[in-house]
């Protein structure tokens, strides 16, 4: 599972968290929220800033008394209360499938049994589920109380290590996630994980931007080849 950086003896994602840590400390925790709800609010989240997303979450909350009741709610209402978040209504339609789809495979629209189930079976289920793609299986599993080994790949870990050159280009989040998995050393666990996740997201938020990246400022700038072409130029 583990592989070096080109010419470098250390591996690259050890070296990066390291790095991290240096300026935005650690990104640990104590508690998380159960699987099911980190799950439906992964399925709204994705292309939507944390704020909105989390407002939509509360809001479906308010319409819903409990998750039992996803299943059967109507699709519009569902849309209404998301919608404030990107592509509202095709995320609506998705979950409101995707909870039938495991109430009628585990008797209810609960996630709690992955637990007892290995991360690839887990991981491989969940991606199977309308709308469920490598993010939403890797955060329900990652970010809830299940804390199992994945590294959860969003816009800004996909953007930052391709610029790195970690990745190709053309990579997506189901080849970011494979990619950045085949580097992570084998000692690391779940939280390592965790961690290396929010602090490349720090990192993609506050220095390696979409339009304006900071690379004088980054202190990855040694590491990355889209800091070494800007230096060139």
């Amino acid at each position: 599972m583990q592989l070096s950086f080109p010419l470098d003896d250390d591996p690259i994602l050890a070296r990066i968290r390291v790095l991290l840590l240096s300026i935005y400390g650690s990104q640990r925790d104590s508690s998380r929220i159960d699987p099911t709800s980190l799950f439906v609010y992964a399925m709204i989240s994705g292309r939507t800033y944390d704020g909105v997303s989390s407002t939509a979450f509360v809001k479906l909350c308010y319409l819903l008394a409990s998750w039992d009741e996803l299943p059967d709610a109507d699709i519009d209402a569902v849309a209404r209360a998301i919608a404030d978040v990107t592509f509202a209504a095709e995320k609506a339609e998705h979950l409101v499938l995707a909870a039938r789809i495991i109430r009628a495979q585990r008797g209810r629209f609960d996630l709690s049994f992955l637990a007892e189930w290995s991360f690839d079976d887990a991981y491989a289920w969940l991606t199977s589920l309308p709308g469920a793609g490598p993010k939403v299986a890797a955060a329900t599993l990652n970010f809830s109380e299940l804390r199992k080994p994945a590294l959860v790949v969003d816009t800004h870990v996909l953007r930052t290590t391709k610029r790195i050159g970690i990745l190709p280009e053309r990579a997506d989040y189901a080849l970011g996630f494979k990619g950045l998995t085949r580097l992570v050393p084998n000692d690391w666990d779940a939280d390592d994980l965790y961690e290396l996740h929010w602090l490349m997201k720090k990192l993609g938020q506050s220095l390696c931007t979409f339009r304006r990246p900071a690379c004088e400022r980054c202190p990855l700038c040694d590491l990355c080849a889209h800091a070494r072409r800007t230096k060139l130029h």
